[in-house]
């Protein structure tokens, strides 16, 4: 008789789950220390390590509401679901939003941190279906209807995230504050997106809608201060990649690494490059003969921005630039509530400094949520200058050149 071969089965060893562990860890399945701020694996990896914060109750809840989700149309596979949204988002727009940095940590944060922050923190996850509603808006414009929904479903969450997004700013919670500089950094993105939409639906520059995106701007440079300023302790990738490019008191550091600059391969960016020193001193001197008609206030104003946006200009051109977005909207957040002022009533000399900083915007361009924000900002300034002040001519001679170069 035979005798069967019974096989042996391994028996696991009796031990307790955790479900405190970080966010990646959970995504990744793998074993977390639990330590804070920042776990063993998520430090091994340099990865930026973040816990849901919220009580384990909140958490069931919220699980049972998702297992329950059939109910709501929103969550669908339909258009301008969220299902769709974040599928593009995760085939698409991250994409887009990673290769404008050249660090591949901040490429790490779009593709991993962010998305996993995502199911813990609901103005990220907000934030992030609106600009996969945005991108899937700019992408099928060519077909009416669709667009019009993803618009729809743009506006629908854009809602949701601001309304969230102030919650959580108000909190000021230093356990939320790389959800606040994430959602700082898709406002910004949001933002001028959206004013893409609003320049395409006839809003002009004397339209006060037309500044809504250099109000956000601003007050997230507020936020980045204030959370700068702040005690708590900051994962170190997160505060590097969501920060301004150019903090106070930092000084171009000379030649980068050849390769990494792309914007500088760019036909147009020789113009931008060797009129350089020649716009800021036509700049400063055209300030000069107009003292007696801005006051001191309004002359120390004109002079901050001047300064500041050549220095922005001079590490975009010389500097070793990370992130030519944050580069750029560095200026914005940098600007007085006395110039803001002044652009806001189309004062023309403060628009031909704008129109400085757009030449920087127009090496943008390939950017879907700047698209043509450069080139149009442009021919509109030298318009309302032309009418109202005919001696801005000299000033804007190089922003006027910028348009021949994108014909």
């Amino acid at each position: 008789m035979q005798h069967l071969e019974i096989p042996s089965f391994r028996v696991k060893r009796p031990h307790k789950k955790s479900r405190l562990g970080c966010v990646i860890c959970k995504q990744r399945r793998v074993k977390c220390d639990e330590a804070r701020p920042a776990c063993k694996e998520c430090r091994r990896r340099g990865l930026g390590c973040a816990y849901d914060e919220r009580p384990v109750s909140s958490r069931r809840s919220l699980r049972a509401q998702s297992s329950a989700g059939t109910s709501n149309p929103s969550t669908h596979n339909s258009v301008g679901s969220e299902v769709e949204l974040m599928q593009h988002f995760f085939a698409h727009t991250v994409e887009s939003f990673a290769a404008a940095s050249v660090r591949s940590e901040h490429c790490n944060l779009w593709k991993v941190v962010i998305p996993a922050l995502a199911y813990t923190f609901l103005p990220v996850r907000h934030g992030l279906l609106t600009a996969g509603a945005l991108c899937m808006y700019y992408d099928s414009l060519s077909e009416p209807w669709l667009a019009r929904k993803y618009f729809e479903a743009a506006e629908s969450n854009g809602r949701r995230f601001v309304v969230e997004s102030r919650r959580q700013a108000l909190r000021f919670d230093a356990l939320e504050f790389d959800s606040i500089l994430v959602c700082s950094r898709l406002l910004s993105v949001l933002g001028l997106a959206f004013y893409r939409s609003h320049r395409a639906n006839g809003v002009t520059l004397r339209d006060a809608a037309a500044w809504t995106w250099l109000h956000l701007l601003r007050g997230v440079k507020t936020l980045y201060t204030a959370i700068l300023e702040s005690d708590a302790e900051i994962d170190p990738v997160m505060s590097i990649n969501m920060t301004p490019e150019i903090r106070q008191n930092e000084v171009s550091r000379g030649t980068p690494t050849n390769g990494m600059q792309w914007h500088r391969m760019l036909p147009y960016f020789p113009l931008v490059q060797n009129t350089r020193e020649e716009r800021f001193e036509g700049l400063v001197a055209g300030l000069n003969t107009r003292k007696a008609d801005f006051g001191k206030e309004g002359v120390k104003d004109l002079s901050s921005a001047i300064l500041s946006l050549e220095k922005v200009t001079k590490h975009i051109c010389i500097g070793e630039v990370h992130s030519l977005f944050r580069a750029i909207c560095t200026w914005p957040g940098d600007i007085s509530n006395g110039f803001m002022d002044m652009l806001l009533r189309n004062e023309p000399f403060a628009l031909a400094v704008y129109a400085h900083w757009l030449m920087i915007v127009v090496l943008a361009k390939d950017m879907w949520w700047f698209g043509d924000m450069g080139v149009a900002g442009i021919r509109e300034v030298v318009s309302i200058c032309s009418d109202s002040d005919p001696g801005m001519e000299a000033i804007l001679e190089w922003p006027k050149k910028t348009l021949d170069t994108q014909m």
